[in-house]
C-alpha cells in the first residue's frame, strides 16, 4: 500500500492507564489503522515481560520493548541488548547504598526484593503488574539477567547521588518522582524506530509517535509526526507537533482522526 504508515504507541499513559485500562476507542482505533492498511507499533520502556498479554492482542505484531533493547518485528527477533551480571549486581548494590528499592528487568523475568515490606513498593508488583504475575522473580546475586533497571524512590533516596555515579553511562529517566530508570546509553525508543523501518523499508517521514512523558520525546521527535497526549508532561507536549485529547477523552481516536488514518 503506497500511503502506509507506521503509528508507534507508549503504553502507560498513552495507550492504557493503571486501574482504567484501555479507553474503548482506542481499541477501535487501532483495529481501523490496521483495517486501513497502516502498521501500529508498541514502543514502550516496558520489558517484553511486563506488556500484559490483553495490549498486545489489541493487533500490534510488531513490539519495541525496554526503552529500545529489544524490536521484534511479527515474532523475530531483530535486536537484543542485555547488561553484563555482574553490572546489574553492581546496580543493585548501588540502588541500596543510595536508599532505592531495586527493580531489575529483563526480557523475561522481572525481579523484586521479597523482603522489603513497603506497601507501595508490593504494590507495583500486586496491582499494576497483575497480568504477568508468572514473570516474576526474586533478585539473585550473580544469576539477574537484565537489560536495564529502575530504582523505586523512598523518603530516603539520595536521586541526585545516584544521578552522579551513573550519568556517564546510562541515560536516566525520572518517573514523576515515583521511579528513576537507568537506560545504557545508546539505547531509546528512537534508535529502536530506526531498527524497525530498516527492515519494514519505510521512512521516517510515513511514521507518528504517540507518548506522554520525557522518554518519548526521543520518539516523538524522531517521527514525522509526533503526539502528546492531552495528559502529557509540558516538556513532551513541547516537543510534539500536535497535542491531543487526554487518554481516557478519546485521544488516540481523535487524533488519528484527525490526520485521516482512520
Amino acid at each position: 500500500m503506497g500511503n502506509r504508515k507506521v503509528i508507534f504507541f507508549d503504553i502507560d499513559e498513552t495507550i492504557f492507564r493503571a486501574n482504567y485500562g484501555v479507553c474503548a476507542s482506542t481499541k477501535i482505533a487501532i483495529r481501523e489503522l490496521i483495517a486501513n492498511g497502516h502498521i501500529p507499533v508498541i514502543n514502550t520502556g516496558r520489558a517484553r515481560c511486563m506488556i500484559f498479554p490483553s495490549l498486545i492482542n489489541l493487533g500490534f505484531k510488531d513490539i519495541l520493548s525496554g526503552a529500545g533493547s529489544l524490536v521484534e518485528h511479527e515474532n523475530e527477533v531483530l535486536y537484543k541488548h542485555d547488561l553484563p551480571l555482574s553490572e546489574i549486581d553492581e546496580m543493585v548494590d548501588s540502588f541500596y547504598e543510595f536508599g532505592f528499592y531495586p527493580i531489575p528487568e529483563g526480557h523475561e523475568k522481572l525481579y523484586y526484593d521479597p523482603s522489603i515490606t513497603d506497601e507501595k513498593y508490593l504494590y507495583l508488583f500486586d496491582k499494576l503488574y497483575y497480568e504477568v504475575k508468572d514473570s516474576m522473580f526474586p533478585i539473585e546475586k550473580g544469576n539477574t539477567h537484565a537489560m536495564k533497571a529502575c530504582g523505586f524512590i523512598t523518603k530516603d533516596s539520595d536521586i541526585l547521588g545516584l544521578k552522579k555515579k551513573y550519568s556517564d553511562k546510562y541515560d536516566i529517566c525520572d518517573h514523576h518522582g515515583k521511579l528513576l530508570e537507568l537506560i545504557p546509553k545508546g539505547l531509546s525508543k528512537q534508535s529502536a524506530m530506526k531498527v524497525l523501518l530498516k527492515r519494514l523499508n519505510i521512512g521516517r517521514e510515513d511514521t507518528y509517535a504517540f507518548g506522554d512523558s520525557d522518554n518519548d520525546i526521543p520518539m516523538i521527535e524522531y517521527a514525522g509526526v509526533g503526539v502528546a497526549m492531552g495528559n502529557a508532561c509540558e516538556i513532551c507536549k513541547n516537543a510534539s507537533d500536535y497535542v491531543t485529547n487526554d487518554l481516557a477523552d478519546d485521544g488516540v481516536y481523535k487524533a488519528l482522526m484527525h490526520f485521516g488514518l482512520i
